[in-house]
């Protein structure tokens, strides 16, 4: 049995043709639901049953700011996407072997608590935009950003950030 750390996992946002992650999340998460008809029939005796209708799923993520660059995107752009109320194309990805979620959203909300003596922070919702779809080892290449202060590669990523 395998079992997979969450920093395999890492939120992107495609611009012009390329995914490019977004920075120094802490974390994120891909969650679906299904809105459920209520339902009874003769043949249940009268208990309740239900029938699913609408799915609909949304990404939740939360990081550490950084200035966006042309290889990491950050709070500074995600709050002009989501001002300019821009659907874009995501994709969570990383590891291998795991499978990654392909689909279009919407930032629903985007908060920068500021607490004092701490980094700053960002954090936000993704709201669905119709079918998201899953495809396995969509990274197949290596690459470095940002004189190697990010590291990724098929299995690993490696932030070493200097002060």
């Amino acid at each position: 049995m395998s079992f997979f750390r969450g920093e395999n996992r890492v939120l992107f946002v495609k611009i012009n043709d390329d995914y490019i992650p977004i920075g120094c999340l802490t974390d994120n998460s891909f969650s679906e639901t299904v809105e459920m008809l209520e339902t009874t029939t003769w043949q249940d005796n009268g208990w309740k049953t239900d029938r699913p209708t609408t799915q609909s799923f949304s990404v939740d993520f939360s990081g550490l700011q950084v200035i966006s660059t042309d290889d990491i995107k950050s709070y500074d752009e995600l709050v002009t996407f989501k001002r300019n109320r821009q659907l874009l194309d995501w994709k969570i990805a990383g590891n291998s072997l795991l499978d990654a979620e392909i689909f279009k959203g919407h930032i629903e909300d985007l908060t920068e608590p500021a607490s004092n003596g701490e980094f700053l922070t960002f954090e936000g919702t993704i709201s669905g935009f119709g079918e998201p779809v899953r495809e396995s080892s969509l990274i197949s290449s290596n690459f470095t950003m940002d004189n190697d202060n990010i590291t990724m590669d098929n299995d690993n990523i490696t932030m070493d950030y200097d002060e």
